[in-house]
């Protein structure tokens, strides 16, 4: 059964770099999505729950309009208990992290702005995590079969019960405690919720061009060794196709919802199995990356070649490259205009005390 990354941020060159960097790095049979929004993140969790896809991570912004990023994971874990979470944070009180990793049972939380191998590491872990939870509740459903005949057995299994009782009791007040101590912690000044909030605006671009830059550091080696083989195994016509298909791919501005990115990848994996394609599902998640979501006949030459997989694999690393520079460059403007705002807030307050004297 393919599994689910849900990624969750009100900033879409966030959401852009998590997705190129983790691409490079979890199995392809590994779906990764993305949403801008706790409600958004909460109805798609729905639709692939009905569609009997499982969701193995998600990761989620803390500081977010509407509903914040703990809250939403504790409704995550409601509805999927097994379902891991990353908290996504730029905030540094190490008292309170404590108490959201045991409130929302977190996984891991990862500091803003990250570091590419921390969150690979992270993520995978959380991956091998879920399997391992998985194979362990298997085991578990076997070993009851067997069992559930004999009498001891009967008994082991209600004593066990009592001490999950005994366990649950004990969590619930702890819960409890951690809950009456983040209502304490949660009397914060106002200059306190002021600083927050301007390093968590900060840190986003920084992280977006931190992530940015190490995804364009490891896919340039990726692409300085694919490209001339790739290069080579074409004929001059098609070489010119292949270029075609980097310059779309790289020019295109519109941004799809996750609904209509899903509407996208159904219709090309159909027309792809119509050509007797080998791993239509996996190319189909693949075109739709790379914005070739229309016109497939034009590029049919590429995607029936017997080097296809080369070839498609290095349009969509020069792809990605060309949108994580545009990521750096959104992130850089972002970054300029919080500097410009605060540089006027500072000269108009230098203004009221002017004033005022």
């Amino acid at each position: 059964m393919k599994k689910t990354i849900l990624c969750v941020d009100d900033e879409m060159i966030i959401l852009n770099s998590l997705k190129t960097q983790l691409q490079s790095h979890v199995s392809r049979d590994v779906s990764i999505e993305c949403v801008e929004s706790a409600d958004e993140a909460l109805t798609l969790i729905d639709e692939l729950t009905e569609a009997g896809e499982e969701i193995a991570l998600v990761i989620s912004d803390q500081i977010m309009p509407g509903m914040p990023g703990d809250e939403l994971l504790m409704k995550v874990h409601e509805k999927l208990d097994k379902t891991n979470k990353i908290l996504l944070t730029g905030h540094a009180d190490n008292e309170e992290l404590f108490d959201l990793v045991k409130r929302i049972n977190l996984y891991r939380y990862i500091s803003k702005p990250w570091k590419h191998t921390d969150l690979q590491m992270t993520v995978n872990e959380a991956l091998n995590a879920y399997d391992r939870e998985k194979d362990l509740e298997k085991k578990n459903r076997e070993l009851n079969a067997l069992n559930t005949s004999l009498e001891d057995k009967v008994k082991e299994r209600t004593r066990e019960l009592e001490d999950n009782q005994n366990k649950l009791e004990k969590t619930i007040t702890e819960l409890q405690a951690a809950q009456g101590k983040l209502i304490e912690s949660e009397k914060l000044a106002s200059l306190g919720q002021l600083m927050a909030g301007i390093a968590h605006e900060i840190n986003t671009p920084l992280g977006a061009i931190t992530a940015s830059a190490g995804s364009l550091k490891e896919g340039f080696w990726g692409c300085l060794s694919s490209l001339p083989y790739v290069l080579k195994s074409l004929p001059e016509d098609q070489n010119q196709l292949f270029y075609r298909m980097i310059r779309r791919g790289s020019s295109q501005i519109q941004v799809l919802s996750t609904k209509e990115a899903r509407m996208k990848r159904r219709e090309i994996r159909s027309e792809l199995e119509n050509w007797n394609v080998e791993s239509a599902d996996l190319l189909a998640d693949r075109l739709v990356d790379m914005n070739i979501t229309d016109s497939l006949d034009e590029y049919r030459e590429l995607i029936c070649h017997p080097n296809r997989d080369s070839i498609i694999g290095a349009a969509f690393g020069l792809i990605s490259q060309n949108k994580t520079t545009q990521n750096i460059e959104t992130a850089v403007q972002k970054a300029g205009k919080i500097v410009y705002a605060l540089k006027s807030y500072s000269r108009f307050g230098e203004t009221e005390k002017t004033s005022d004297v």
